[in-house]
């Protein structure tokens, strides 16, 4: 590229491709004799200044003003100013009605014009509501400045001859007319509706003639684009209107001439003579990732001449918003040149960072979904392989089974963990812990303390050493590595359940028709206290005791006092002692978690029974 070509900017080109298509129309328009030479529009003759005088030539009289005023189909009035002392408009009084202004009223009888005048009705005095949202001084600004008021909305209270008051909802216009003011208005009707539609849906409409350069457009433009120097219609930040070297801003040129509602034309700048076209003058907001959707848009319009629609990214006074234009070519005859652009505009910005936030937001769930989904396979491989299926103890002198519920239905992700066999010396090892939390880090510190105990036991040391060395190594895994636990050794030469309590509920001992929680030396969870000494307890079990041991899992619940839960726990195993072991361990998991329908953690129950001796 050049150096000339890059100073010139992104747009240059296709700015220049717009300008010709431009061209080329408004040259076909020329030739068609549509449009004189220049571009610009024949000049129609000026009316009367004085609205009590009727200027006329010898060809063609031209009626009074009053005459004019009876023609129009839309309710008008002729308003003359009342002058206040200090130079300020106090009032102004109706002069004149036509006669749709008297259907309007729904009085159709002849004395209410002859009284709307004979009786010097005014505005402020005669109809206060004017003044309740700033209309009167609207109506005295357009006398002071010269300036149109155009379809101003404006909610009318009618006293009806019935005595009741009825609301109407008008669009109501203030024009100058010589020394006194026209004020028109028409029932809010299908262009209210179409206007409130188009608020509604943050729609907006404009028309480009290309032979003047100028544009009509909808009083939501302005919401939709803002106004030059205001804000971006309801929108925080900054407002439309780039400015560019040697040229007004886009928006000052179409929408900028300060009037506003629908249908009222802007000029357009001329460049060489020629009046600008919108399309190409918009090209100067147009992001350069929208350049090419940009330029194909307009080619189907000024060059194929036909409707196009085109979703564009722009830049508004510093701000990034993202437009869909709908537009379609108006042809001066079948197969001629373009002569007029129309188009519809909305800011889609907030509805498309909306569905990109949705997007994000399933495509982040799904993610997620996956990552547990694979978590929970890995976890269940895992803890399959550190919590084998229950060794039978019998050899020991015990019966031994096991209920398993996972938190909210997961399989094999809690932290809920039991170990048991029977060790070389005879003795039988068990074991019942509750890891810190779920998944794999759980999975893989009841890994970490599994396998320890296993070698550990071999040892043929006391639980109380064995739980201290265990305490040891979650401690020196980090603050996270937690976990509660029961371990015991069963004795069966004196028939003896030696264990210790790392911060776990204490286990339930059933005999002879009563229950009770067993007596804990407790201490704190494993990982906590580095160089804690855990102390064990003894139980003596008789044939048919019956230890039941379970994880928090099943008797915390949010707003249920644990030891309330711990002494239904003890009634529960009471209540299901009986059963045959597994039938029993069932019952029991059941009845305490019947009113969870999703647990909010794992819940395991162990039950043993001490077998009759051997002969």
């Amino acid at each position: 590229m050049g150096e000339e070509e890059s100073a010139a900017g992104p747009h240059s080109a296709d700015r220049e491709a717009i300008e010709r298509l431009v061209r080329d129309n408004r040259r076909g328009l020329m030739q068609a004799g549509l449009v004189p030479p220049g571009g610009g529009a024949t000049r129609l003759p000026e009316a009367h200044d004085d609205p009590d005088r009727a200027a006329a030539t010898a060809d063609s009289p031209l009626p009074g003003t009053r005459s004019v005023l009876q023609a129009l189909d839309i309710p008008a009035v002729l308003l003359r100013p009342i002058p206040a002392d200090g130079g300020e408009i106090e009032d102004f009084e109706i002069i004149a009605v036509n006669r749709a202004a008297v259907l309007y009223s729904r009085e159709p009888d002849p004395g209410f014009t002859g009284r709307l005048v004979g009786d010097l009705i005014r505005l402020r005095a005669d109809y206060p509501g004017m003044d309740a949202d700033g209309f009167f001084k609207e109506i005295a600004e357009v006398h002071r400045t010269g300036v149109p008021l155009r379809r101003r909305g404006v909610e009318w209270l009618m006293p009806r001859p019935s005595g009741w008051i009825e609301r109407r909802s008008d669009l109501v216009s203030v024009s100058p007319c010589g020394s006194a003011l026209l004020m028109t208005w028409e029932r809010f009707g299908r262009a209210g509706m179409v206007a409130e539609a188009q608020r509604i849906a943050d729609v907006g409409w404009l028309e480009w003639d290309l032979a003047t350069g100028r544009a009509e457009y909808s009083s939501q433009m302005r919401t939709v684009l803002g106004p030059p120097g205001g804000p971006v219609g309801g929108r925080p930040g900054g407002a439309l209107g780039k400015r560019h070297t040697g040229s007004r801003a886009i928006v000052d040129g179409h929408l900028g001439d300060g009037h506003l509602g629908d249908g009222h034309p802007a000029d357009g700048q001329p460049v060489d003579g020629q009046p600008v076209d919108g399309p190409a003058r918009w090209i100067d907001l147009v992001e350069p990732e929208s350049l090419p959707a940009y330029r194909t848009f307009a080619e189907h319009l000024l060059r194929d001449t036909r409707p196009a629609s085109a979703q564009i990214t722009v830049r508004l006074r510093g701000r990034v918003r993202v437009l869909r234009v709908v537009a379609e070519p108006v042809t001066a005859f079948r197969g001629g040149p373009v002569w007029a652009v129309r188009a519809v505009v909305r800011d889609v910005t907030d509805i498309l960072d909306s569905r990109i936030r949705e997007e994000e937001a399933a495509l982040e769930a799904h993610r997620q979904r996956r990552r547990a989904e694979a978590e929970a396979a890995v976890s269940e491989k895992l803890r399959a392989a550190i919590v084998p299926d229950l060794v039978s103890l019998a050899e020991a002198g015990l019966d031994l089974s096991l209920a398993y519920r996972p938190a909210g239905g997961r399989a094999g992700v809690g932290g809920d963990w039991v170990n048991n066999r029977v060790l070389p010396d005879g003795r039988a090892l068990l074991a019942l812990g509750d890891a810190r939390g779920h998944g794999l880090d759980a999975a893989a510190l009841m890994s970490k303390l599994g396998n320890a105990l296993n070698g550990l036991a071999f040892t043929g040391a006391p639980v109380e050493n064995l739980t201290t060395w265990l305490n040891s190594l979650a401690c020196d895994d980090g603050w996270e590595s937690t976990a509660t636990a029961i371990i015991a050794r069963y004795h069966p030469e004196m028939r003896t359940l030696r264990w210790t309590c790392a911060g776990h509920p204490p286990p339930i001992l059933v005999r002879g028709g009563h229950a009770a929680l067993l007596e804990a030396k407790v201490g704190p969870p494993l990982g906590v206290l580095p160089d804690f000494q855990y102390l064990a307890t003894e139980t003596a079990l008789a044939p048919g005791d019956l230890v039941l041991l379970c994880t928090d899992g099943l008797v915390e619940r949010r707003g249920t006092d644990f030891d309330d839960s711990l002494r239904a726990l003890v009634e529960s195993a009471l209540r299901h002692a009986d059963l045959p072991l597994r039938e029993c361990v069932d019952a029991v998991l059941a009845e305490m978690t019947a009113d969870l329908d999703v647990p909010p953690d794992d819940a395991t129950v162990v039950a043993l029974r001490a077998l009759p001796f051997k002969p």
